[in-house]
């Protein structure tokens, strides 16, 4: 059961909710979830149940895509007020492939069960608006991952993660090893260490142990692009 503050908050994360009838926001209220966890937590699509909508209220969840032999590419992250669908593939039909969410930071997060959301969405047209919104959304999320692999350099690639990490962070300092850049990357560690290498060389970062400070940042944005 959802505290008063937390359906204050979650109705105003959910743009639809002002459209639905008296007893289908009853439903979504009574039936929606607030969780919290530590960096580390893992979410599959494909392992554990059909989660639902999830929305983020704090903390920093990172959704990941893992072939068959280990290998990791970050498709997007979800930040405080994001939403993901993705974590609803049983019922999406466009969603052909599993994702995994981790816990990056200590995160707080909202579920509306899937059975739920997909009960009002065929009932509601508002709620299936926000639902392809959502889906348009994230499939726009991984399509730029994908061209960023097929069509860009790595030096490219991993100047813009780079960038990325430090507007997240909102510093230039950036706590990030070698191994979790490759992970992200879905490339070798050895690739990332040769890159952060020259880049450090050519002035553009400075290295530290489990971290990386950006030291020229207009040179970083011309590389990645």
């Amino acid at each position: 059961m959802l505290s008063d503050a937390h359906v204050k908050v979650l109705s105003s994360m959910l743009p639809f909710m002002e459209r639905l009838t008296p007893a289908q926001k009853q439903t979504v209220l009574s039936n929606a979830r607030f969780d919290e966890c530590a960096p580390g937590y893992l979410y599959q699509t494909g392992v554990d149940e059909c989660r639902g909508l999830t929305l983020v209220l704090s903390g920093q969840l990172r959704a990941y895509y893992a072939s068959d032999d280990g290998k990791e590419i970050t498709l997007y992250r979800l930040l405080s007020g994001d939403a993901c669908v993705m974590t609803m593939s049983c019922v999406l039909r466009s969603i052909t492939f599993d994702i995994s969410l981790e816990a990056e930071k200590p995160s707080a997060f909202f579920t509306i069960p899937v059975n739920v959301f997909k009960l009002i969405s065929a009932e509601n047209a508002a709620v299936k608006d926000y639902e392809l919104e959502q889906v348009s959304s994230r499939f726009s999320d991984v399509f730029w991952v994908m061209e960023q692999v097929v069509f860009k350099g790595m030096g490219q690639r991993v100047a813009a993660f780079l960038l990325e990490q430090s507007a997240i962070e909102g510093s230039d300092m950036i706590p990030i090893t070698h191994e979790k850049a490759a992970k992200e990357l879905g490339t070798a560690r050895e690739v990332i260490s040769r890159m952060l290498k020259y880049f450090e060389g050519e002035g553009l970062i400075r290295q530290s142990r489990g971290r990386v400070t950006l030291t020229d940042i207009k040179g970083l944005r011309k590389l990645s692009q």
